[in-house]
């Protein structure tokens, strides 16, 4: 084993552990194994399998309260753009410069209002300077505490009295920054 070779890429620690790797006495290739299939071979049909278990844990993570909370506002008589809206914004799902520059479509990732920050579902809705004097104009005073990477969105649905009806809450993949 090239000693020299472990040292130029690991630490001591690692190249503790790599050297007491115990190997085969038998001298055989390196194989490329896929642990998620019997046969260890890869098949769309195993790809497909662990696919579909991660989603089905990620439904089992979120909450019933979601759940029941989703099927409320999709059973709510609003225009259903403003429902794919929501679902979109929950899911950081909208074309914002961050989203557009990730998936190659856009070259920038920067504002394209304000030019002084990247664009997040954060920043477009509520840190741009442009976004503020919207919600300023119809009087909505939007909070956004100073915590540093605020990762999430909250949102309250009252009714005309201005009681609160529902709530949601879910963490996003961004940051709020600016």
């Amino acid at each position: 084993m090239d000693i020299q070779l472990l040292q130029q890429h690991f630490g001591a620690m690692d190249i503790q552990r790599i050297l007491s790797i115990l190997l085969s006495p038998i001298p055989k290739n390196d194989k490329i194994i896929w642990h998620h299939s019997d046969t260890g071979c890869y098949t769309v049909k195993s790809g497909y399998h662990l696919a579909i278990s991660l989603d089905s844990k990620d439904d089992h993570s979120s909450s019933s309260t979601n759940r029941r909370w989703w099927n409320w506002l999709w059973s709510l008589k609003l225009p259903k753009k403003v429902k794919i809206f929501a679902w979109r914004l929950v899911n950081d799902a909208l074309p914002t410069a961050v989203n557009l520059a990730h998936k190659k479509i856009a070259p920038s990732a920067a504002c394209a209002l304000c030019k002084c920050s990247w664009e997040s579902v954060g920043h477009a809705l509520f840190r741009c300077e442009n976004a503020k004097l919207v919600w300023n104009k119809f009087h909505f005073n939007v909070f956004i505490p100073n915590i540093g990477a605020v990762i999430g969105f909250g949102a309250l649905l009252r009714d005309h009295y201005g009681n609160v009806i529902a709530g949601l809450s879910k963490p996003f993949k961004g940051s709020f920054s600016p």
